[in-house]
């Protein structure tokens, strides 16, 4: 059906699947929002769609090599201000 063409079609420009697409902007905005904000992880869970604060932790390792908290305490160690005192 139609839904199936898009799916090939899809694949086919991007080389990725629709849903692993989908997943990738997930994580992206996830990322973003982890350098952007005070929200707590489970916050960032379930604002980017997922409903499982386990899954979203092991989509997110498998995406960026390291959990969302390591991930932000990097991002924070990197951007801190820098003291000579």
């Amino acid at each position: 059906g139609l839904m199936e063409r898009f799916f090939k079609f899809f694949a086919m420009r991007t080389r990725k699947t629709f849903s692993g697409f989908v997943q990738e902007l997930r994580l992206q905005k996830a990322a973003k929002l982890l350098m952007e904000n005070d929200m707590t992880i489970t916050q960032i869970c379930y604002e980017c769609g997922y409903n499982n604060v386990s899954n979203f932790n092991r989509q997110f390792l498998h995406q960026y090599n390291m959990n969302p908290m390591k991930y932000k305490k990097a991002f924070l160690k990197k951007h801190e201000p820098f003291n000579l005192l």
